[in-house]
């Protein structure tokens, strides 16, 4: 059975949204992510030799051919198109049963632009746990992005983990459809390149679950700026995101996004929180959730937002109990972050644990002081 032919009879209603609802950026896009970083990339790019992803694969998936998915159309966006003009392979995957994948980056012999795609399609019933690491070498622009379809009555535990090089831009992006019935727990971590942007499109249909969590951070002139886009499309959906980001010295990060509950989305309910911590001289980040609802029949819609600096009582408490500045800015932005962990669950949860203390190292924390589950 074709990754086409299980998302016709799993999820019409969550692939047909998609395919004629195509979500927009928010109109303050580029007062967020630079473009101009991107154009000299651009202006050279040249297709991979081979599918810049290595595979993992544990359990019941099975080979779905090269086919592509439709969550993710060429004429999205400009860095939609270069990634499939720079594309030089794409796996298809189906998961029938229990299943494990990791997608590892490669090089595969690229220009001036590494660009990397999988689909995976996961059957009614079937589950699966996936971890996604992006960043590779450096000079080149690296776009990475995934396609994921549960099917009904499906489930996911997603970890993306972020370490692209400080000296490119990047771009990177999860796009999932949810299936009547299906659950997807979401966890993005990682830090800002010299210009990151990383864009997260989820397409809810009939009583499906969307449990989503982040936290990014930056440091030192790097930039990260995250876009989540939520559209509840089938009736008795449920979603809960937060996105968590923390700017430290030099640092710029955005955390944002939007969730649209439709008009067949009745009975759903939602719930947005986006926020950063802004730390040290030159730091700057933004904080954006908004909803759109467009049914008088929505159980619950709400959301929050904050920008702010460290508690100074907070500090003094920790100081004054023996640790230096930094480590006790260390163990706030730990614990802000330890709290999203349990976005996703068992195993992963703790590979995301040790992937913290690789995040609080790569911004020049104590990682010593990061909790172990």
């Amino acid at each position: 059975m074709s990754s086409r032919r299980w998302a016709d009879s799993a999820e019409p209603s969550a692939l047909e949204g998609l395919a004629y609802q195509r979500m927009s950026d928010s109109p303050t896009l580029k007062h967020y992510t630079d473009w101009g970083a991107y154009e000299p990339f651009l202006a050279h790019m040249s297709r991979c030799a081979e599918d810049g992803f290595s595979y993992e694969l544990g359990g019941d998936v099975g080979d779905g051919g090269t086919q592509m998915g439709a969550l993710l159309p060429p004429d999205e966006s400009k860095i939609v198109a270069a990634h499939y003009a720079a594309l030089g392979g794409s796996r298809s995957l189906l998961v029938s049963g229990r299943a494990t994948i990791s997608l590892v980056p490669r090089d595969a012999g690229c220009g001036h632009a590494a660009s990397r795609h999988s689909t995976i399609t996961v059957a009614p019933g079937a589950s699966l746990d996936l971890k996604v690491m992006v960043g590779a070498g450096s000079g080149q622009l690296d776009l990475s992005f995934v396609e994921l379809v549960l099917g009904a009555g499906s489930a996911a535990n997603v970890l993306v983990y972020l370490r692209p090089s400080a000296d490119a831009p990047s771009a990177s992006g999860l796009r999932a459809a949810l299936g009547d019935g299906s659950r997807l727990n979401y966890l993005l971590m990682g830090s800002g390149s010299s210009m990151h942007h990383q864009d997260d499109r989820v397409v809810l249909g009939k009583s499906s679950r969307l449990r989503a969590g982040a936290f990014l951070a930056s440091s030192n002139g790097m930039r990260i700026d995250r876009f989540l886009g939520i559209d509840h499309l089938g009736d008795d959906s449920s979603s809960s995101a937060t996105s968590m980001g923390v700017a430290l010295e030099g640092g710029y990060t955005v955390v944002r996004g939007i969730v649209r509950i439709t008009e067949s989305a009745v009975r759903s309910r939602t719930e947005f929180t986006a926020g950063v911590a802004l730390m040290g001289e030159g730091s700057r980040g933004y904080a954006v959730p908004m909803l759109e609802v467009h049914t008088g029949e929505v159980l619950e819609a709400k959301h929050h937002s904050f920008e702010a600096k460290p508690n100074a009582d907070q500090l003094f408490y920790l100081r004054s109990r023996g640790l230096s500045e930094s480590e006790a800015k260390s163990l706030i932005i730990s614990g802000m972050a330890t709290a999203q962990l349990d976005a996703v669950e068992g195993k992963l949860s703790e590979e995301a644990s040790s992937l913290l203390s690789d995040l609080m190292s790569r911004v020049g924390l104590e990682a010593s002081l990061v909790p172990r589950i």
